[in-house]
């Protein structure tokens, strides 16, 4: 049975109206994504180096 708000969205079409009028894609398969924007909160430049080791921190 179909779902009551997809069953009254629009006519109920039976088997002979499906096969002479295929249902038209409104949507592509995969929706284009958002541009990245990059994320501030997590990326950090890199640390500035220990003047009192004279090297970078690596973590």
């Amino acid at each position: 049975m179909g779902h009551p708000q997809l069953r009254a969205a629009g006519p109920v079409r039976g088997a002979r109206a499906r096969a002479e009028h295929p249902p038209q894609r409104e949507v592509s398969p995969r929706p284009p994504r958002p541009p990245r924007r990059p994320r501030r909160t997590e990326r950090h430049p890199n640390p500035t180096p220990d003047p009192a080791r004279g090297q970078p921190r690596r973590s």
